[in-house]
């Protein structure tokens, strides 16, 4: 028996030291792993933002691309305009000195030409006014979205906030009758052991008053 005993113990140390080896080895196991994970979490940021960082400097290289072309045409725009309104001068300088016998029809073409100078003008400008007045309406209706997200989202949180007030309240208010409905039941009990009482009372009265008189 004291050797069956023995070999008892021996086996169920081994399998102790059997499972605490196997837990040190899926413990080392799990750490391994957990570094695997960040390091490849950490690769994986880090690509993310290479590759962000990238498309920001591409976006901006394109954006100052296109203002710079943007201002070459507006530059170009106003070199054709004046170019046009100089030519118009000149010629009716020119006109007026040697065709005076043509005045009245060196009058008219240059009045179109300054006309026509002046609507490409008054266009250029309108067409600017109504892009200002169009991205000024766009923010203006981005403001207006914030403001209404804004306000939804304080909507929603005031009226969370009003649930649960109310369902504090109805907690209050079931405690309260819960506890009104106790001590009612407690009242009645008592008016009734009161009554019992009375009546045993009247009872043990009668009963003595049967057994003198006997």
């Amino acid at each position: 028996e004291d050797i069956a005993k023995h070999r008892k113990e021996e086996n169920e140390l081994k399998l102790k030291m059997q499972i605490l080896d196997a837990n040190r080895h899926e413990k080392k196991e799990h750490v391994e792993r957990m570094k695997k994970l960040e390091a490849l979490y950490k690769d994986n940021v880090k690509r993310m933002r290479n590759t962000l960082e990238t498309k920001l400097r591409k976006a901006a290289v394109a954006f100052e691309e296109q203002r710079q072309e943007r201002m070459k045409k507006y530059a170009r725009n106003n070199d054709e305009l004046e170019f046009k309104r100089k030519q118009a001068l000149a010629l009716k300088h020119e006109l007026d000195e040697g065709l005076s016998k043509w005045g009245e029809q060196v009058q008219e073409v240059q009045e179109n030409n300054i006309r026509r100078a002046e609507k490409q003008v008054e266009e250029e400008r309108s067409r600017r006014r109504e892009r200002l007045r169009e991205e000024r309406r766009s923010r203006e209706r981005q403001v207006m979205e914030r403001r209404k997200e804004s306000k939804e989202r304080d909507d929603r949180e005031l009226k969370f906030k009003q649930q649960k007030i109310q369902k504090k309240n109805q907690r209050v208010l079931t405690l309260i009758k819960g506890r009104e409905e106790s001590i009612e039941r407690q009242r009645h009990l008592a008016r009734t052991t009161a009554r019992l009482r009375r009546t045993i009372r009247s009872q043990s009265c009668s009963n003595s008053i049967s057994i003198l008189n006997i």
